[in-house]
């Protein structure tokens, strides 16, 4: 089993943003979609890492920065991969500020921001 973390940056934000939405590493009609779709069309206010688990995309982390006030960030990981740190791996990958927005999401996602942030 190979485990591997790629980032993307600036420009090279929508070719990860199209790779996570064409693996699914999202919840449908949740924030997280909403953000990937636009981080294709505005690459300059994001950063992203994906989590490859034998060349599989199995998790994402996507940070948004803002012109003010705190980033906010956001993360997925397939149902059958989770509490295996692989979206920790992709969070912690992008080094996010110490003072970042996240949102509740599912049951035990404050647990979680809460061990990675």
């Amino acid at each position: 089993m190979t485990i591997k973390v790629k980032k993307f940056k600036k420009e090279k934000v929508a070719d990860g943003a199209k790779i996570a939405l064409s693996h699914r590493l999202f919840v449908p009609g949740w924030h997280l979609s909403w953000e990937l779709r636009l981080a294709i069309e505005r690459c300059d206010m994001y950063e992203l890492a994906i989590t490859y688990k034998d060349n599989i995309p199995i998790a994402v982390a996507l940070i948004r920065f803002r012109k003010s006030g705190a980033p906010s960030i956001g993360a997925f990981c397939r149902k059958k991969e989770r509490k295996n740190g692989y979206a920790k791996l992709a969070v912690q990958s992008l080094k996010p500020p110490k003072k970042v927005l996240f949102g509740a999401g599912v049951i035990g996602s404050e647990k979680f921001w809460g061990k990675v942030l």
